[in-house]
């Protein structure tokens, strides 16, 4: 799902704990982060980073955490964090 290799871009923790990943939804939002976000950042899975029910919890690269709430909010969450 998310890339392993090691690079010198900036790095996005995603949310891939084990409720995360059964809530219904989120298996668009993580398509969603992978197609908007894996051209400018390294996207790497981490466990349960909060409660999941409010949508997919993202690290960004200055540590600050965010939820992804849906496909169209994970397109536009990412700009402004290069």
């Amino acid at each position: 799902m998310f890339g392993d290799d090691a690079s010198s871009r900036l790095v996005i923790r995603i949310c891939c704990g084990p409720r995360c990943g059964a809530e219904p939804g989120h298996k668009a939002i993580y398509a969603s982060i992978e197609n908007t976000a894996s051209a400018d950042f390294d996207l790497r899975p981490v466990m349960c980073q909060g409660l999941c029910g409010s949508g997919v919890t993202v690290v960004l690269p200055d540590r600050n955490k965010i939820k992804i709430r849906d496909a169209e909010e994970a397109r536009t969450s990412f700009k402004g964090h290069e």
